[in-house]
């Protein structure tokens, strides 16, 4: 996958995503132990990895406040990833992208361990870990 951020264009080596409550700004508790393995098995272990997040919304509300919404969710994540350790200066872009790229196929529902609604599979997060 070709990730573009700020002046640079960069394949993505992994990722992963995180869902949220409606009008939550920060990840759901259950996720604590994925966002936690994650941090150890993939970030901690590739320290010169980049990093990129970003933060969506699902279509409730006002476009105007869910773009504010998902920018605060990427930037929660970014500072939750600081606090467990990870460097600063490794984040090359936090962006929030509100409810500008919806996930409408419903067959990912299907045995999903966080999402049972559409709505829910786009209160999400995406760790990017860039080449």
């Amino acid at each position: 996958t070709t990730i573009t951020t700020t002046n640079l264009t960069t394949e993505a080596i992994d990722s992963l995503i995180i869902y949220y409550d409606f009008d939550i700004r920060v990840f759901r508790k259950e996720m604590n132990p994925v966002v936690n393995n994650y941090i150890t098995e993939q970030v901690k272990t590739h320290p010169d990895q980049k990093i990129k997040i970003i933060g969506y919304t699902d279509y409730w509300g006002n476009y105007k406040y869910n773009f504010v919404l998902s920018k605060q969710r990427a930037e929660a994540l970014r500072k939750y990833l600081i606090d467990k350790g990870v460097n600063a200066s490794r984040f090359v872009e936090t962006e929030g992208l509100g409810e500008s790229r919806q996930i409408t196929d419903e067959s990912l529902l299907k045995n999903h361990p966080y999402a049972h609604t559409i709505p829910e599979l786009n209160r999400r997060a995406k760790i990017i870990l860039l080449k």
